[in-house]
């Protein structure tokens, strides 16, 4: 989820600009072009990834997190460490009624929990740079726990290793890289 804020005329504009004016959505080159006429232009600014209210509001800015059923657990900054969870079957499963999460639904767990724990240690929004994952069993528990460490978060990329647990059992792994840059 994104926030905009209007910020003074010395302050540059952001890369991605929004606008809603008389309840239309203006965005990208458009919303810029329109708040550079207007002189009016504005600044990005992200969620507090340092609080449990704000990275929930964060995460279920997306739809598919939503869809998905993704909830933040628990998080640690000064460890860099996250838990997120999602329920194994529903939306999650790999066919209607099947008791197993879908192979899609527990990479997409992996890539959420790395990029939440990244942006709550770095205090922005990052984006995936690349992932890898390894799945070791079905994951045919209840729910889906993921667990995000933050391995590394340096000037320009940040490392993060991730295990998913389902039924009490390491269901697959992940690593992400985020690019930390701006």
């Amino acid at each position: 989820m994104l926030i905009f804020a209007i910020g003074r005329k010395d302050k540059a504009i952001g890369r991605r600009a929004g606008v809603l004016l008389a309840g239309r959505a203006w965005s990208g080159h458009l919303g810029k072009l329109y708040l550079r006429l207007q002189g009016w232009p504005i600044v990005q600014t992200d969620p507090d990834f340092r609080s449990h209210e704000g990275l929930q509001a964060a995460l279920d800015g997306s739809p598919i997190h939503r869809w998905l059923g993704f909830r933040i657990l628990s998080f640690d900054v000064d460890t860099g460490t996250l838990v997120m969870s999602a329920p194994a079957g529903g939306n999650a499963a790999r066919s209607d009624g099947a008791p197993q999460a879908h192979g899609g639904a527990i990479a997409t767990l992996i890539d959420s929990a790395a990029t939440f724990a990244c942006c709550m240690k770095v205090e922005r929004s990052v984006p995936t740079m690349n992932m890898r994952v390894d799945y070791l069993r079905p994951a045919a528990g209840p729910t889906m726990v993921a667990t995000a460490r933050v391995i590394r978060a340096g000037r320009t990329a940040a490392l993060v290793d991730v295990d998913v647990e389902s039924g009490g059992r390491l269901v697959a792994v992940g690593r992400c890289g985020h690019a930390t840059g701006g």
